[in-house]
């Protein structure tokens, strides 16, 4: 209900701050997380599930949803489908930690020596359209694949499912 009086309400404060720009430099990480969210949005994840439990206690609320945010009601009714930005160029300046620290060389340098797929993700600040360099469109790629958390794509698939970013506007 927060998430809604925000919408509602905008100049209210949240306790939540939704919008950040997620990367992970391991791709299984950023196709499970994509697939793996029926509403490709944490934030209307949440939306969702909450509006579920209130119809359950017979709350107003998800009654108005409809009427009251049609775009919010339009993108859990019929979510778009999955789809990877690939990005390039990002400075080391321009990330932060997951949690939103500036000092991310712990997270690089466990990353760039593992060897391991860990599940480090990073913020960044002020992404450009000159840093998207492809989408992965992910509509048909099996969800049953991307369960376990060592799991990391065929590059025949991979190429596949890379577009460049004009031939992927190009389709819309």
């Amino acid at each position: 209900m927060s998430a809604l009086r925000q919408l509602d309400e905008p100049d209210n404060q949240s306790l939540v701050e939704y919008g950040h720009f997620f990367v992970t430099l391991n791709i299984g990480n950023a196709y499970s997380y994509a697939i793996g969210n029926p509403y490709r949005s944490e934030f209307i994840l949440v939306l969702a599930e909450s509006l579920k439990v209130l119809a359950n206690v017979h709350h107003e609320l998800p009654r108005t949803v409809a009427s009251r945010f049609p775009e919010i009601d339009r993108m859990i009714k019929d979510p778009s489908s999955p789809v990877v930005l690939e990005l390039r160029g990002i400075s080391r300046n321009r990330l932060l930690t997951e949690r939103g620290d500036d000092d991310v060389d712990i997270d690089l340098q466990l990353l760039d020596s593992s060897g391991v797929n860990i599940s480090a993700a990073f913020r960044v600040r002020d992404v450009a359209v000159a840093d998207v360099v492809a989408v992965h469109e992910l509509c048909d790629w099996p969800s049953q694949e991307v369960h376990d958390p060592l799991w990391q794509p065929d590059p025949s698939k991979v190429c596949r499912v890379r577009k460049s970013v004009g031939d992927w506007l190009a389709q819309r």
